[in-house]
């Protein structure tokens, strides 16, 4: 019985020095992030604030709350400014605000915002809702994909319109019915984007699997559990999950390419990954076996690249649909860049979640 002790006691004390890890990286990468002179408005500025949302949820200090209200004062974007949804196609902070601050101001005007975007964003040839550029080319992308049904989903729960709901679940139909790959189980990064409106860009992109998840995971947190809306979208969340652990490699990572073993270990894919894991671990939308286990693994071989002054190394620079496989494989990565600062901080938040006992 004592030896039994010991070990639940050492158990206990390795996990609470990894959720203390996990905060004083997320700390150094925030405090280099809010230490810029300027923090303009753009997607992965606010992925980045998003992302410290996530600390104040995991940790419950209000100051990670405060830090994201300080920089909006400092854009001059008081209580109740909501971005224009064409500014913000991958996020939206104002949205994220709205939810932890319960705020009244920012309600109507994302309610209208959400509206006007569901009217006016153009539909490819089947009805999946398409970029803005040419068009005519109806192009599909599963980077915008992923915030509109999560943005859908949040303003059926925020209004009461249940039709928002089924929108959600629609545009994730169309979306998988075109992109997923029925072989892999992974999804492929857009279409229209070459030659004509229906050829396919099928390349299992990294960070662009860690879309679809987020914006499956958040969805669920509106979306009610026992609708039809609900029900459906954990089904589909889960075999992108049961695909995604399929290919996390032996360190704990996942790669530019995810089913291409030989492409690089990629940050941005991988924090993403591990915080969704872990989200939807504590919402109850997925079993602790085996991805509680895969979010801490990622998050152990992610952390050897978060230096102790917040730079995050391995991060494919931003990238839109790619002609050819090769061209993913060669895609820059850096340090120190954007979309691997709001993923390491994401990621940090998961592993402090895992800490806590049941949803």
């Amino acid at each position: 019985m004592k030896v039994y002790r010991a070990l639940l006691m050492g158990l206990f004390l390795a996990h609470t020095a990894g959720a203390q890890e996990a905060r004083q990286l997320a700390d150094a990468v925030i405090s280099r992030f809010l230490a810029e002179p300027r923090i303009p408005v753009n997607y992965t500025n606010d992925l980045t604030l998003n992302a410290i949302l996530a600390m104040k949820d995991a940790t419950g200090d209000a100051r990670y709350l405060e830090s994201v209200q300080s920089v909006m004062e400092r854009r001059g974007m008081p209580p109740g400014y909501v971005h224009p949804y064409r500014s913000q196609p991958f996020c939206s902070i104002s949205l994220e605000l709205l939810l932890r601050t319960q705020d009244e101001r920012y309600q109507q005007p994302f309610l209208m915002e959400s509206a006007k975007y569901r009217e006016e964003a153009p539909r490819a040839f089947d009805g999946a809702i398409s970029h803005y550029g040419e068009p005519e080319m109806g192009r599909i992308l599963i980077d915008q994909l992923q915030d509109y049904a999560y943005r859908m989903a949040c303003t059926g729960r925020i209004g009461g319109d249940a039709g928002y709901y089924r929108e959600a679940l629609e545009q994730y139909r169309l979306f998988r019915s075109a992109l997923r790959n029925p072989k892999t189980g992974l999804w492929g990064h857009a279409r229209g984007w070459f030659d004509s409106p229906a050829s396919i860009v099928p390349v299992a992109w990294g960070r662009g699997q860690g879309w679809v998840l987020r914006g499956m995971v958040e969805s669920l947190r509106c979306l009610p559990q026992d609708s039809r809306e609900g029900r459906q979208m954990q089904q589909w969340m889960r075999e992108l999950a049961a695909a995604l652990v399929r290919y996390q490699d032996r360190e704990g990572m996942w790669h530019q390419v995810v089913d291409r073993p030989d492409s690089y270990a990629e940050t941005s894919a991988t924090g993403l990954i591990v915080y969704y894991f872990a989200r939807a671990v504590r919402q109850g939308d997925l079993p602790e076996r085996p991805y509680a286990q895969a979010a801490l693994r990622g998050f152990e071989a992610l952390k050897s690249r978060i230096d102790p002054d917040g730079i995050v190394k391995g991060t494919c620079v931003g990238t839109p649909p790619q002609k050819t496989t090769e061209d993913y494989l060669a895609r820059e990565q850096r340090d120190d860049d954007p979309h691997g600062r709001a993923a390491a901080i994401f990621a940090c938040a998961g592993r402090i979640l895992l800490e806590r006992p049941g949803r």
